[in-house]
């Protein structure tokens, strides 16, 4: 899955990286120079799910 954020500080990727973490969320790769996204999980992880963890992390889920 794939979405766009806009992480400013070193607090605010800790912050989801640890959401993402408690929906299974292992690793992911960003790309800071378009705010990509890209999470890299099983297929039993829910789009849903990643979604909301991404918003407990404090930013707008814009996903594609």
């Amino acid at each position: 899955m794939k979405f766009i954020t806009n992480i400013k500080s070193p607090s605010q990727l800790q912050n989801l990286s640890d959401e993402l973490k408690k929906v299974g969320v292992s690793s992911f790769r960003i790309d800071f120079g378009v705010s990509h996204v890209l999470t890299i999980n099983h297929d039993s992880i829910g789009e849903n799910e990643v979604e909301c963890a991404v918003r407990k992390a404090g930013f707008k889920c814009v996903c594609f």
